[in-house]
């Protein structure tokens, strides 16, 4: 018995279930004139996933069942059966919604199957939005059984198991996995070992785009039952790809010519700068896109190295002629960074105009001095120059319909060492989830390569003193960054330790730091946690995201 199975990676919005409704059927149709047997979606590829609480608003569930309604009404116009994710209420009285995936064909609902697994760690909360399911089964299209995994089901070895009894030929699983620096390799070594325990082969389908703060990688992929690699979808875009497969002995194998490699390693888009650079270009389109930004972006650059990657990337994401930059000198900008951001501007081909702020300083001065009936001095003359430019930067953006880009990395987020109302105003950042020492190599990155998927044709961002000198927030005379923190070397260890890995001060001790600055870190990155509570949405890059997927408490009392 042969069957053709198509897997579609798309792009799909958490609300717009019309939107992803069309895009549905643009998969359809695109698989049925491929003559497939089978076309495969991702996880919640119609009601958007994740959609938060939208789970809970009974309007909108009864418009993702209307839809669903109309794509068993369109399935009599195609020979292709479509397994699509869908949020599905088992009965009207239901409050929650299961996480499903719907089997269509024929004018009917062929099948149902609930995800079983629901993760509630990182930036997964489905445990407190969807209804845990405690089976599911196979189901036979044209003589070939077929079960079907959800996403996190496939990162235990239980559910396969149980379809592996029940007779299953092959296993599809249907995902909305985002990317982080680390979950490539995680999924396909959890996906291979699932292969070599039930001598399946399986079909790992995975959406691309952006949602709010995740950004999703795509590259989904075929193993057949030896755990060979048939076939693999692009990264980071769109793409459909055909399956074909003949029943022998009750083993289904794979009749397309068998692929060695996952990815291209030679491909400098693969190397992790590459791929912290595409994670940030697609959530900067996607966030941009999808809530209805026209006019585009603006930012303040200052010709540090922060500013300088954030408007690359804008340019590289959206095109130069939607960024648009503002240099906003003191009398504590140097002639350096001046003559830097200017070199950005040229480089990147970018729109742009240089304001003082001095006569602002001068009169937020005169008037909180009254205030404190003293001179304004310290911190608080410093923050007044931040605080100056962000209202500036706001009024421009309040003015024309620019989104503002805040380009605080994550280095400062955990640190505390940026200005609310100032440098932190803005409604998106790329950076937020990027440590400092990971910025420069990024940048050196960028000044190589054209990325993947660019807008842009300019091989060099920067110039490459911006990479090479000192970093400073030039708000006094001669500041440098390491006059108020550690190296950035250092800082960033001891940060990867605090929070990628939970230590407590003694384990980063022992892992090689000096104890005075290891309580001086910690200290900073406690005391900041208001900060980052009212800090932008920015792109998730690793596995602890502030916020997103770490939560402590603002208030906290506990002390080490």
């Amino acid at each position: 018995m042969d069957i053709s199975i198509a897997y579609a990676q798309i792009d799909f919005t958490a609300g717009a279930v019309e939107q992803n409704y069309n895009n549905i059927k643009q998969a359809w149709q695109q698989a049925s004139k491929m003559n497939a047997d089978v076309l495969c979606l991702p996880e919640g590829v119609l009601h958007g996933y994740p959609c938060g609480d939208l789970a809970y608003k009974p309007a909108y569930m009864k418009k993702v069942h209307d839809y669903i309604n109309e794509m068993i009404l369109e399935s009599v116009n195609y020979s292709t059966t479509l397994i699509v994710g869908s949020l599905f209420l088992g009965s009207p009285q239901d409050k929650l919604p299961y996480n499903s995936a719907l089997v269509i064909a024929g004018g009917k609902l062929q099948h149902l199957v609930h995800k079983q697994d629901l993760p509630n760690y990182g930036v997964f909360d489905d445990k407190r939005r969807y209804k845990v399911s405690e089976s599911n089964s196979v189901i036979n299209i044209k003589g070939v059984n077929i079960g079907i995994l959800i996403c996190e089901d496939a990162w235990n070895d239980y559910v396969s198991a149980d379809l592996k009894k029940q007779g299953a030929n092959i296993l599809l699983n249907i995902n909305a996995s985002p990317w982080d620096d680390k979950k490539v390799e995680r999924r396909f070594q959890t996906i291979t070992k699932r292969v070599q325990e039930n001598d399946l082969p399986i079909i790992y389908i995975n959406r691309v785009g952006g949602q709010d703060s995740l950004v999703f990688d795509g590259r989904s992929f075929v193993l057949d039952h030896k755990g060979s690699m048939i076939s693999q979808a692009k990264s980071w875009e769109s793409d459909i790809i055909l399956t074909n497969w003949k029943l022998e002995n009750n083993i289904l194998l794979s009749t397309d010519e068998k692929k060695s490699v996952i990815q291209d390693k030679t491909d400098p888009n693969n190397s992790i700068e590459g791929e912290y650079y595409q994670a940030m270009m697609c959530g900067l389109s996607s966030y941009y896109n999808k809530n209805g930004f026209k006019n585009g972006v603006v930012l303040g650059l200052s010709g540090g190295i922060d500013s300088a990657i954030t408007a690359a990337v804008a340019v590289d994401a959206l095109g130069k002629e939607n960024v648009h930059c503002i240099l906003m000198p003191s009398p504590y900008t140097s002639q350096a960074s001046l003559d830097d951001a200017q070199g950005c501007v040229d480089n990147l081909g970018v729109s742009f105009k240089s304001i003082s702020i001095e006569p602002a300083m001068t009169a937020f001065n005169s008037m909180i001095g009254d205030a404190l009936e003293s001179e304004v001095q310290g911190i608080t003359a410093e923050n007044i120059q931040s605080r100056s430019r962000g209202l500036l930067l706001m009024g421009v953006s309040n003015a024309t319909g620019k989104m503002l880009l805040t380009t605080g990395n994550k280095s400062e987020v955990a640190v505390g060492y940026a200005t609310l109302y100032g440098d932190m105003c803005g409604g998106y950042s790329v950076l937020t989830d990027l440590y400092k020492t990971k910025v420069f190599n990024v940048c050196k990155w960028r000044n190589q390569h054209i990325p993947k998927n660019s807008l842009s044709n300019n091989p060099k961002a920067m110039p490459d003193s911006v990479i090479s000198k000192p970093p400073s927030a030039e708000l006094r005379p001669d500041q440098k960054d390491e006059d108020s923190l550690p190296p950035y070397e250092i800082l960033d260890g001891i940060l990867e330790l605090l929070v990628e890995n939970d230590y407590n001060i003694a384990e980063c001790v022992n892992a090689g730091y000096e104890l005075e600055t290891v309580k001086h870190v910690r200290r900073l990155f406690k005391l900041a946690q208001y900060k980052r509570y009212q800090s932008a949405p920015g792109v998730v890059l690793t596995a602890r995201p502030f916020i997103v997927s770490r939560r402590y408490p603002l208030t906290d009392g506990y002390w080490e």
